[in-house]
């Protein structure tokens, strides 16, 4: 989990109390967060896996300078200047805690010593605009944006800022591939402002921190020698073209997610901030901006009021960003009282949710309705609110008594009975297998001869490699490459695995189900062992119980599955069911899988049995 460094001074000047350590410890510790002490000096030296944004860097640069041309001891100056930091560490859904200026706001509400803030929109006449390309889309095809004008800053809450860039970079963005953000001296940029996508040779510019003009191909061997940037070059660094904002005249304002330009560079004396957000994900773009500006606001002369910008997309759609739009739910009194062991009224409950930040807008005997404000994006179901109002009331608080009912706990019937079956093969010579649910398109697709089409297996929307962007269908590429693995072990090799498949089900509200499944294979140099495989058939259908039978029980037909030989292959059915196949695997299989001997399989889908049997519950 994130951890944010808040210096004691700066906090309790927010705060306007004292604490001692102990009694911010039993503070923190009751509203859910750990904390721990340091002081400035730990805090500069540490060395989190997070990252330093191009500002913080070129600040570290610029403090370097003068501490070359000063006459103290650095050692001497860092003892002077040191003082207690809490190190707090924060849920890695509390977006809104990552910075002195949320946790402040946090303990406000929490100790009740201010009003909640009402962040507004306050827009001029004419809106600044960004246009998007069209060649954006092929890079990052979102953005957002917003301006929060007549901030003041010193060095605290200037570095306070910087930080909360880079923990949202390390956090929600993750490491900047699906959201990145830039800041910018709105002085000393002009709009309207372009959002683009240009070859590498066609953007030059100063990035921030350096003095001379680069095209984009220097720029990305420059920041393949930063220590804090290269680890972000794969991002866009095989892109054909690459993201890059520009203003009215011409000015890059930065080449997203990699580095701002030296030309709008923010510093403790910018008074207007230009806030530009490039993501893959729409909806973390808009989550990043809402907390960036809330967070922004807080030091304005006109507080909490963020300005809109306008962005028009290439298709026409124009968007207007932060919204401010404050979500609501309606929450049931008993379902609040149930999760909490509570007797709670809808009057107590209202002011306990106001020490979590939250407002009751209305209420009734028996639910109240609550708005969660746009720095509160971990609530997401009503369980949260009852999880926020555990919190006030103090989970210490409530009374600890034995439940009014008994359980015991029990397998259920499928897993038992595939418990059951596992100790069968076992006993039958063969050795279970344990393999990966996710697998390749090439496992379920071309390495079994099958054609690739859409609507048979589950995809994964974001996987981190095509070596698992499946969730499998079938348990033979599995065991498949489990063989290839056992190429060496002494033959035969008789293997099974009894688990879960993934199937595409509209039936099902989420759109799949599991199948409960069994895959039998056995290996020989000599022979395939068909007969083998067959026994095993015929062992687990006397163990359900299940006879021989067409229209009672089991019964097997010639099939034509691409993956077993022609003619030298079965289905199985089960009351006029298809529920799997036997066979001998085809050569070009085996070959896919790198594997030498004749192989011999069975699988077969359970759950029509499972529901025959009653064993599903």
């Amino acid at each position: 989990m994130p951890n944010t460094y808040v210096i004691k001074r700066v906090l309790t000047d927010m705060l306007g109390k004292e604490f001692t350590n102990e009694e911010f410890e039993d503070l923190c510790f009751e509203y859910g967060l750990e904390v721990e002490f340091t002081d400035t000096n730990e805090m500069k030296k540490r060395k989190d896996d997070t990252e330093e944004t191009e500002e913080k860097e070129e600040e570290k640069k610029d403090k370097s300078k003068k501490a070359k041309k000063g006459k103290k001891n650095k050692k001497n100056v860092e003892e002077e200047k040191n003082e207690p930091v809490y190190k707090v560490e924060v849920p890695a859904n509390r977006y809104d805690l990552l910075s002195v200026e949320g946790i402040a706001m946090a303990i406000k509400a929490y100790l009740g010593l201010g009003d909640l803030p009402e962040y507004l929109i306050k827009n001029p006449e004419n809106l600044e605009k960004i246009t998007v390309l069209p060649e954006t889309k092929d890079v990052r095809p979102y953005c957002v944006s917003a301006i929060v004008r007549n901030v003041t800053f010193n060095e605290e809450s200037y570095n306070s800022f910087i930080d909360l860039q880079d923990l949202l970079h390390q956090n929600i963005c993750r490491r900047r591939k699906l959201v990145a953000m830039g800041t910018h001296d709105y002085d000393n940029m002009e709009g309207p402002i372009t959002y683009e996508a240009r070859k590498p040779e066609d953007i030059k510019f100063i990035p921030l921190g350096e003095t001379k003009e680069v095209d984009g191909h220097e720029f990305i061997e420059m920041c393949k020698k930063d220590n804090y940037i290269k680890k972000y070059v794969p991002i866009i660094g095989d892109k054909e073209r690459f993201p890059v904002f520009y203003d009215k005249n011409g000015v890059v304002l930065s080449l997203p997610p990699l580095k701002n330009s030296a030309a709008t560079a923010i510093s403790t004396a910018t008074k207007n901030v230009f806030i530009e957000i490039t993501a893959t994900d729409h909806k973390r773009a808009k989550i990043v901006l809402d907390i960036l500006t809330t967070h922004l606001s807080q030091l304005s002369s006109d507080k909490y009021c963020i300005e809109q910008v306008e962005v028009e997309y290439p298709d026409g759609e124009k968007t207007h960003n932060p919204t401010l739009k404050e979500n609501t739910f309606e929450v049931s009194l008993e379902y609040t009282n149930r999760l909490l062991g509570l007797q709670l009224t809808t009057e107590e409950i209202g002011k306990l949710v106001v020490k979590m930040g939250l407002k009751m807008v209305s209420h009734t005997d028996d639910h109240f309705t609550v708005s969660i404000p746009v720095t509160r994006n971990d609530i997401l179901h009503a369980c949260d609110i009852a999880e926020d109002i555990g919190i006030a009331y103090g989970f210490n608080n409530i009374e600890t008594k034995l439940p009014s009912t008994l359980t015991t706990g029990k397998p259920l019937p499928k897993n038992k009975f595939s418990d059951l079956l596992r100790q069968e093969l076992a006993q039958a010579g063969f050795v279970e297998c344990l393999n990966m649910a996710l697998v390749s398109e090439f496992d379920i697709f071309q390495g079994l001869k099958k054609e690739h089409q859409t609507g048979v297996s589950v995809k994964l929307a974001n996987s981190k490699t095509i070596e698992f962007n499946y969730c499998r269908n079938s348990l033979i590429p599995g065991l498949l490459k489990t063989l290839h693995s056992s190429m060496k072990e002494k033959l035969p090799h008789k293997v099974f695995e009894v688990q879960d498949t993934i199937h595409i089900d509209d039936t099902n509200a989420i759109g799949a189900s599991n199948k409960r499944t069994l895959c039998v294979m056995h290996s020989h140099s000599a022979k395939s062992g068909i007969d083998v495989i067959h026994g095993i058939l015929d062992l687990v259908m006397l163990k359900f119980n299940i006879i021989n039978h067409e229209k009672k029980g089991y019964s097997i037909q010639l099939s034509e599955e691409p993956t077993f030989l022609d003619n030298m292959q079965v289905q199985i059915s089960f009351k006029n069911k298809v529920i799997g196949h036997m066979g001998i695997v085809h050569p070009d299989v085996l070959k896919n899988f790198k594997i030498k001997y004749p192989v011999c399989a069975l699988e077969i889908h359970m759950n029509e049995i499972f529901e025959e049997f009653e064993l599903t519950a």
